[in-house]
């Protein structure tokens, strides 16, 4: 499905959409606060600045995404495959990402304060100046992120090396 939806309508959260296909979707703004995205496949989809505070996205394809300054605070991506993704300036605070594969994922200045990572898999991925803040993370899973240059580290110190 190739669609467009700049400016989409806000949905309230009693909206269903689960497991529809939306890849290669634009969804540049829409308001999908709240609603229930579990297991939509929107591989490959542009959700530039795209509200999506406390939806839950569980088991979604968001693979290849361009979520760029998307607000994700206290969304539910569990198991969601985030691989190639794009995050940059994301805002993920108190975000649930337990099991989500993030390999090569881009969160080059991602806000991720308070974050759940639990099994999550960081391979490769930018963490460049990205806030981890109180995140629930381990340092093997950080090692295996390509770069953490300048991130505000769990406990609040600042990781000025290049690589791990």
């Amino acid at each position: 499905m190739n669609a467009l939806f700049a400016g989409m309508a806000s949905y309230s959260s009693e909206n269903q959409m689960l497991g529809i296909s939306l890849s290669h979707a634009t969804l540049t703004e829409a308001d999908l606060r709240g609603t229930n995205l579990t297991q939509v496949d929107l591989h490959n989809s542009y959700l530039l600045k795209t509200k999506l505070q406390s939806a839950n996205l569980s088991g979604a394809n968001l693979s290849e995404a361009t979520l760029i300054e998307a607000s994700l605070q206290h969304a539910n991506l569990s198991g969601a495959n985030l691989q190639h993704a794009l995050l940059v300036k994301a805002e993920l605070q108190m975000t649930k990402l337990i099991g989500a594969n993030l390999q090569e994922a881009d969160l080059y200045g991602a806000n991720l304060r308070g974050a759940d990572l639990t099994k999550a898999d960081l391979s490769r991925a930018n963490l460049s100046v990205a806030n981890l803040e109180r995140a629930i993370v381990t340092p093997e899973q950080l090692k295996t992120a390509n770069t953490l240059k300048y991130a505000t580290m769990p406990d609040g110190s600042i990781h000025s090396k290049t690589d791990y």
